[in-house]
């Protein structure tokens, strides 16, 4: 599997603005950067269990599919002999 990658481009980014910008908008910026550092923390969690998972399987991580105009983003595809789970 390859390696988790904590560092996120979208978060950087909400960091710097919330630097710029005035107090009234900072307080949504806040909230935004709180779930996206949990969102990360949570995958890294599934990252470290599929890791150390017994069970043979192929991982496909971080999936995004364009459509017709249509854009999707899947954390984790598992594929194992019997099963998949997305």
């Amino acid at each position: 599997m390859k390696e988790f990658i904590k560092e996120s481009h979208h978060l950087n980014q909400l960091k710097k603005l919330h630097e710029k910008l005035a107090n009234s908008i900072k307080k949504r910026i806040e909230r935004d950067i709180h779930f996206i550092k949990k969102g990360i923390q949570g995958e890294a969690n599934v990252a470290y269990e599929l890791a150390h998972s017994l069970q043979p399987m192929l991982c496909l991580y971080d999936i995004r599919l364009d459509y017709v105009g249509y854009q999707i983003q899947v954390d984790y595809i598992i594929i194992t002999k019997t099963l998949s789970f997305y």
